[in-house]
């Protein structure tokens, strides 16, 4: 429940917010790419996995702006499980220089904005 202004309400929408840096270029390539992944990542966690069509933006060049949605937000749950699935790979070291990630995903960060 939030309280806003002079009103209260049960909604809990967020956003999800990723932000990839990638050696791929051109944002035409970088949203085939993503979506191929995404869809190889939602093939291996089953039909649990969680995601909406994703927004793709560039933000520079080779930095691109990934925001997935949810109407109501309870918590780690709602995450998509590829953001979940990227987060975490690009916090482990394997093998002491690679990350579990394909080598196009130079970095990633990521932000959660409640509506």
């Amino acid at each position: 429940m939030k309280i806003k202004c002079d009103f209260v309400t049960n909604s809990s929408s967020a956003s999800f917010v990723m932000y990839i840096k990638s050696s791929i270029c051109y944002i035409e390539d970088f949203e085939v790419f993503l979506l191929d992944y995404i869809k190889e990542q939602s093939e291996e966690c089953g039909a649990g996995s969680k995601h909406s069509d994703p927004k793709i933006t560039e933000v520079s060049n080779g930095v691109y702006r990934v925001e997935e949605w949810t109407a109501m937000f309870n918590g780690f749950d709602d995450i998509p499980s590829w953001m979940i699935d990227m987060i975490v790979k690009s916090s482990l070291v394997i093998n002491s220089c690679e990350n579990g990630l394909p080598s196009e995903i130079l970095e990633v960060g990521f932000d959660i904005k409640e509506d």
